[in-house]
């Protein structure tokens, strides 16, 4: 662990186990499945390669990866489906975060990750759908999702606006 005085397998594992936790909540809430043994492997070591340990004392040479859980959280989050849209579409699917986060994207995502995903909240507001069920917005907004999805949180649910179109 990257931490100054803490250090040692019975610690780690844990924590290890958190990150692993964290990332398939994650993944799971954003793409629909888990990660296999593979996918897992390259989350905490292509997303959450801190530094490396000091030599082994019993070679003297050997160095161990050390974890970064919050860098293993973002690959998940970037390799996924995470973006700034989904964020605020995942805000806009309840009230409560409509009511604490309003249009951050940044607190939206930070949720997601810490208790969201964990608490099995899914990503039910569709930005592109909210557009198309008014003739204003997509004249407006087009394809562009994060507008759409801001235009929810600060203009639209003020208005009365929700989701009425059902894709056909």
């Amino acid at each position: 662990m990257p931490r100054a005085g803490v250090d040692g397998t019975s610690f780690s594992t844990p924590q290890v186990t958190a990150t692993v936790t964290h990332v398939q909540a994650i993944v799971y809430g954003l793409a629909g499945h888990l990660l296999d043994a593979t996918q897992m492997v390259d989350a905490l070591q292509l997303g959450g390669a801190g530094p490396r340990s000091n030599p082994d004392p019993a070679d003297g040479v050997t160095r161990y990866f050390l974890l970064d859980h919050q860098g293993s959280m973002d690959y998940a989050w970037d390799h996924y489906g995470g973006s700034a849209t989904r964020a605020l579409e995942y805000v806009a699917s309840y009230g409560d975060l409509i009511a604490a986060f309003g249009a951050d994207a940044a607190a939206g995502r930070r949720h997601f990750e810490l208790a969201g995903s964990v608490e099995e909240r899914a990503i039910t507001f569709d930005a592109l759908a909210y557009t198309a069920s008014y003739a204003d917005l997509i004249q407006a907004f087009g394809t562009d999702e994060r507008a759409s999805a801001t235009h929810y949180l600060t203009a639209g649910l003020r208005e009365g606006r929700s989701v009425g179109f059902d894709g056909l």
